[in-house]
């Protein structure tokens, strides 16, 4: 018995002794694991939108900075009054909503640098003052 406890203790020992080196993981087909320094995700933490309520980015503007893939309703000065709009260059785009909470009618994949003159955009100006909500990702 006393030779077990003896063994248990120096087992015990030698694995708070060594932790395992999990930064030192590759991946392999039995494992599964990767080694944390072959994570590269770039996803930036914010994105942001310049927001003009008249066209040619006439004030007043607002530049919005929020988390990616995140529904963000328009506040109430700015809700169906922007006529100009566009996202950061660190954003891969937005999708903007005609209704509040992402609903509605959209024009998706929006890019910098936007659209100067939303009156005069491919949607044949249907979302000059209209947009209310958007996401940006």
């Amino acid at each position: 018995m006393r030779t077990t406890t003896l063994a248990l203790v120096g087992l015990a020992t030698s694995i708070s002794a060594f932790p395992f080196p999990w930064t030192s993981l590759r991946r392999t087909s039995d494992s599964g694991f990767i080694a944390a320094d072959e994570l590269n995700i770039l996803a930036p933490v914010r994105v942001g939108i310049y927001i003009c309520q008249n066209a040619d980015w006439v004030g007043p503007c607002e530049h919005l900075l929020n988390g990616p893939g995140m529904c963000i309703n328009l506040s109430d000065q700015l809700a169906g009054e922007v006529s100009s709009v566009g996202p950061d260059p660190e954003a891969s785009g937005c999708t903007l909503f005609e209704e509040e909470n992402c609903k509605g009618d959209q024009i998706v994949g929006l890019k910098t640098p936007g659209e100067s003159n939303l009156g005069l955009s491919p949607q044949a100006g249907r979302f000059n003052d209209v947009f209310r909500s958007y996401i940006c990702y």
